[in-house]
């Protein structure tokens, strides 16, 4: 009989991990998108109607040894440091 609680059916660890990774896309996906100041493509943002030269770039994300998430602006060979989100 299973805990209080429980289902009975644990999630596999390899599901879990997967399940992590989807919500770290997720996330990677929605601060980009709040970072990126502008509309482009399907990309479009009421608040910044109109594309902008500044940023035809692209975002770079990765979760750092302090498991903290740093977006970074690349544009043509030279990279800067996002804004924090």
């Amino acid at each position: 009989m299973p805990a209080a609680g429980q289902t009975g059916a644990e999630t596999p660890p390899d599901l879990r991990a997967m399940r992590f990774a989807e919500i770290l896309v997720c996330e990677n996906v929605l601060r980009s998108a709040l970072l990126r100041r502008e509309s482009r493509g399907a990309h479009v943002r009421r608040d910044f109607p109109e594309e902008r030269t500044a940023w035809q770039a692209n975002l770079q994300c990765r979760l750092t040894a302090e498991h903290t998430l740093e977006i970074i602006k690349q544009i043509k060979g030279k990279k800067e440091m996002s804004d924090a989100l």
